[in-house]
């Protein structure tokens, strides 16, 4: 899975990743304050207890003095420094204290009331302490005094601490889970688009014309109006390709009764006009070629398209044999290999090539077809005179020829380069190893 800042899929996990994180931080703070509220209203029931137990073992003596009747209850009280004090002040100033307290006293607020007021203290060793104070008055004593409770808060530290642990500890496992069910729940979501793409795939491959198969109802319209636009797109190119072939079936008989006419003029002895009009008839017939192969090209967009190698090699390599008794044409191609396109517009790539190899050839044409992936690479080559590097990027313009003793009308490698483009493959001009030239034709492969 690879997530970029252009993908869908990335945005949707970044998006699901911050707005959970975002919620679990929250969720815990708010458990983690829930929490410690909680505990210590518990230790300020129990210090309210004790601050009861406190005010009801208080008295008066006879000459005026204020005792302590009688221990608390929490044997913590006797225990030095233990965490847990309590104090009875009378007119600011301490009068009586808890063992626990040693020879320390708490600070004292002097604006409490009559009700507990909890409070925050620091204890005799810089702790903190949360304490309630009240303040009261007692039977045959004059004047009011002032009873204060107080408790360490290390043990709800500590309790805090352990509970945040859990507590982070069970929300990065639930994170992890919700993490997994957000990247579930985006494939599951996406596996629509991801068909849809496999299936475009298809199409540009050539294994199929149109999309198909079962969509969510947000995709479905999509799918509809793709299928109408590659109808309507075929339905154009077949058009053309039947206006192009008609043309050129019409022009037939006129470009005939032309070299005819030429032929004629040429046996009456009138060769300066014969050879212009066969000039015009050939002009004529390379113009029809050339658009034809335009026309032929909708080829590539047809998914039925394929053509085997191997036979097209084969019948062109009998051919020029014919034509070119002085050479040797050797063809070497897999019988499985297929090029993915009409078989029209391989021979005419092949045959432009393979020919224009014949006419510089001193003896010998070379022809090797490999499959590699899902391009065909097909390299003819000669032991020709060869062309120099910057030559060889002028004979791939339309009609541009080197050489005018030798005959062909200069379009056939353009013809072959714009057909080679159209195919979305490549031609490459080269120095064979027999020291000629070297044409590396790359096509897409028919699975």
């Amino acid at each position: 899975m690879r997530l970029t800042p252009r993908s869908l899929q990335g945005r949707l996990l970044l998006g699901a990743a911050i707005w959970g994180l975002m919620a679990l931080v929250l969720t815990e703070l708010l458990l983690l304050y829930t929490a410690r509220g909680q505990m210590e209203a518990q230790l300020r029931q129990r210090l309210s207890a004790d601050l009861d137990q406190l005010l009801a073992v208080s008295a008066a003596r006879p000459d005026g003095r204020l005792a302590i009747e009688r221990e608390l209850s929490d044997p913590l009280y006797q225990r030095v420094f233990s965490g847990h004090y309590w104090q009875v002040a009378r007119d600011d100033a301490v009068v009586v204290r808890s063992r626990s307290l040693w020879d320390q006293a708490l600070p004292s607020d002097a604006s409490v009331g009559a009700h507990a007021r909890p409070g925050y203290l620091s204890g005799p060793r810089g702790q903190s302490l949360l304490a309630l104070t009240r303040q009261v008055t007692l039977p045959r004593l004059e004047g009011t005094v002032r009873l204060t409770v107080a408790s360490d808060l290390d043990d709800v530290e500590a309790a805090m601490q352990r509970f945040g642990l859990v507590l982070t500890a069970g929300f990065a496992v639930l994170a992890l889970g919700l993490v997994l069910a957000a990247v579930l729940q985006v494939r599951l979501g996406l596996r629509p688009l991801r068909r849809l793409r496999d299936e475009l795939i298809a199409i540009r491959r050539g294994s199929a014309s149109t999309l198909a198969g079962d969509y969510p109802s947000e995709v479905a319209p999509l799918v509809t109006d793709m299928n109408a636009v590659l109808r309507d797109n075929q339905t154009l190119i077949e058009r053309a390709r039947s206006r192009a072939g008609n043309l050129a079936h019409a022009l037939k008989t006129p470009l005939s009764v032309l070299s005819n006419e030429a032929h004629q003029q040429r046996g009456h002895g009138k060769t300066a006009l014969a050879e212009r009009l066969q000039q015009v008839a050939d002009e004529m017939q390379r113009d029809i070629d050339w658009h034809l192969a335009h026309a032929r090209i909708a080829a590539v967009n047809r998914p039925d398209a394929r053509t085997l190698l191997s036979p097209v090699l084969t019948g062109l390599q009998r051919t020029l044999s014919r034509l070119f008794r002085e050479q040797r044409i050797d063809v070497s191609s897999r019988p499985d290999l297929a090029f993915r396109g009409e078989s029209q517009d391989l021979e005419q790539m092949l045959g432009n090539l393979m020919e224009n190899a014949c006419k510089w050839a001193s003896r010998q044409v070379t022809v090797t077809a490999l499959g590699q992936g899902e391009q065909l690479e097909i390299v003819i080559e000669d032991d020709g005179p060869g062309l120099a590097s910057e030559a060889r990027d002028n004979v791939l313009h339309r009609g541009r020829r080197l050489d005018e003793s030798v005959p062909g009308s200069g379009l056939g490698l353009s013809i072959v380069l714009e057909l080679t483009d159209l195919y979305g493959g490549s031609l490459a001009l080269g120095s064979s190893s027999t020291g000629g030239l070297s044409a590396r034709l790359r096509l897409p492969a028919a699975g």
